[in-house]
């Protein structure tokens, strides 16, 4: 949020009335490639606590359709009725709204629907992070019930694999290093299908939660920290060189590590506060891009040179609005299916 707030359009003139003088998150877009390893490990959890696939989907789909359904909504009627300038001009589409309930990526209904015929995009641009997310689901559960005592070993193979053929596609389509003789549409179909079906360049953050979550549950053995220390190696490899980037990501793997092996230093994480934002962060994530810069933009100048602190009361409200989304709505529902899982 910080990032969203402070930095990702401080490089666009009109979009904070601070300008870029407080843009010290440049690196908040990591957060995406954490919550990605988190969610490896929990959908891990999910799986071993879920009988088949049929309440599996039953819950995910729970878990994430209400939810969206009204952040959504809310989206829809601030851009179309704040954002007056047609500054998110995605977020005033009703086109887009229905899409985006089907947490598919638009690009890939406009590769096969010409974008002037379909014109969709994004509601909300953070949304995007929901495909890779998808389709990891949709692996991870073919794998895990296909034999549940190997997903671990067979999810991280299929990941190794995939992730092999990004990093193919990649040189094709760049320096082409190995000189691999190809025709420029074999290069094109492959690089879009990368595109398109992002899990290729993102499946490996979700393995690293997988494996970690499998030592988690006590299979501390030598395959799954040589497995863990490939993926690791790979992610740093393919890193940007930019060594912030690669800090970030090794403060990221330690905490899963100070989690795994000294958890009394992240007993601050069970503070009950910490915990009920850490349960109600879904519906803040939906909520706060495209709503918050709305609101940024329309109201921050009057807090005059105070501007800077619009954002944090911003996101103590959205926080809020985000507790009583999950107290009221996501809460109830998971609740029902919990009842409905025992039955």
């Amino acid at each position: 949020m910080l990032f969203h707030f402070y930095s990702h359009w401080a490089n666009s003139p009109g979009y904070y009335p601070y300008g870029d003088k407080y843009s010290f998150f440049s690196y908040g877009y990591l957060g995406v490639q954490f919550f990605f390893i988190i969610s490896g490990f929990v959908i891990a959890f999910t799986l071993h606590r879920t009988r088949n696939i049929v309440v599996f989907w039953e819950k995910r789909l729970a878990r994430l359709l209400p939810a969206m359904l009204l952040c959504s909504l809310i989206t829809l009627f601030i851009a179309r009725t704040i954002d007056t300038d047609n500054v998110f001009p995605e977020a005033h589409s009703i086109k887009n709204f229905w899409f985006n309930l089907t947490l598919i990526s638009p690009h890939l209904l406009n590769n096969i629907v010409p974008p002037s015929v379909s014109g969709i995009s994004y509601l909300n641009f953070s949304y995007w992070s929901l495909w890779p997310e998808v389709q990891f689901y949709v692996l991870a559960s073919i794998v895990y019930y296909i034999k549940p005592a190997k997903f671990a070993r067979n999810f991280c193979i299929l990941a190794l694999i995939l992730y092999s053929i990004f990093l193919v596609v990649q040189n094709l389509v760049g320096n082409n290093i190995f000189d691999l003789s190809t025709t420029n549409s074999f290069m094109y179909g492959c690089f879009n299908t990368v595109l398109l079906f992002n899990i290729f360049m993102y499946i490996l953050w979700f393995s690293i939660g997988v494996i970690v979550f499998d030592i988690y549950s006590g299979e501390a053995n030598l395959y799954n920290f040589v497995t863990l220390i490939i993926m690791v190696v790979l992610q740093l490899c393919n890193s940007a060189d930019d060594w912030p980037v690669r800090l970030a990501f090794l403060i990221m793997l330690s905490l899963f590590l100070l989690f795994l092996y000294f958890p009394h230093l992240l007993d601050f994480l069970s503070y009950k506060p910490i915990m009920k934002i850490g349960m109600a962060s879904y519906s803040l994530y939906l909520i706060h891009e495209v709503v918050g810069n709305i609101l940024i933009m329309r109201y921050a100048a009057y807090f005059g040179k105070l501007d800077f602190l619009f954002p944090l009361c911003l996101i103590a409200v959205m926080i809020g609005f985000s507790l009583l989304s999950f107290r009221f709505i996501e809460r109830p529902i998971i609740k029902f299916l919990a009842r409905k899982d025992k039955v």
